[in-house]
């Protein structure tokens, strides 16, 4: 028996398996169903999201639909069923978005994600980190009846301070 021969077709085989998971990795798209603004429901996958829209497969046909057409819980939905943008800015607008939206889970997370892939972002996310902190301060002191009423925010930037 021909050990080279062995090798070649064994190689061969690993690698069309190895092409083969890559290809359906890639063309794996999450499906969601989401109501568009008409009311209408439909099914669809979700090719990417990001601070431009979220690019949607429906019935054969690929879309972009603005962030500001679909409620902040389906985007974040859709945002969540695909791999996250990779540039730390497009992280920080989705992180606003997500603020802007009081998702705030979502958006702490794309914070410290901006952070983490640019630390020139650290001065910029800091002071949303702690506006992040303190309205969920007030919002817990409304869900557990202590209200937040009054309440007085000061965030800090370097010497500057806001209220």
């Amino acid at each position: 028996m021909n050990h080279g021969a062995r090798c070649s077709f064994g190689c061969s085989l690993l690698s069309v398996t190895l092409a083969c998971i890559a290809l359906s990795v890639v063309s794996a798209a999450e499906k969601v169903t989401l109501r568009l603004p008409g009311g209408k429901s439909t099914e669809c996958e979700v090719l990417k999201a990001g601070p431009d829209g979220i690019v949607l497969k429906a019935e054969g046909r690929q879309q972009t639909v603005s962030l500001d057409k679909l409620e902040p819980k389906e985007v974040a939905r859709c945002y969540k069923a695909v791999p996250p943008p990779s540039k730390a800015n497009e992280r920080l607008e989705m992180g606003n978005y997500f603020f802007k939206k009081q998702l705030l889970d979502e958006a702490e997370a794309e914070f410290h994600a901006a952070a983490k892939i640019d630390a020139k972002l650290k001065d910029k996310v800091a002071p949303l980190l702690e506006a992040l902190k303190a309205l969920r301060e007030i919002t817990d002191g409304k869900k557990d009846g202590k209200g937040g009423h009054g309440a007085k925010i000061t965030i800090s930037r370097g010497n500057e301070e806001k209220e």
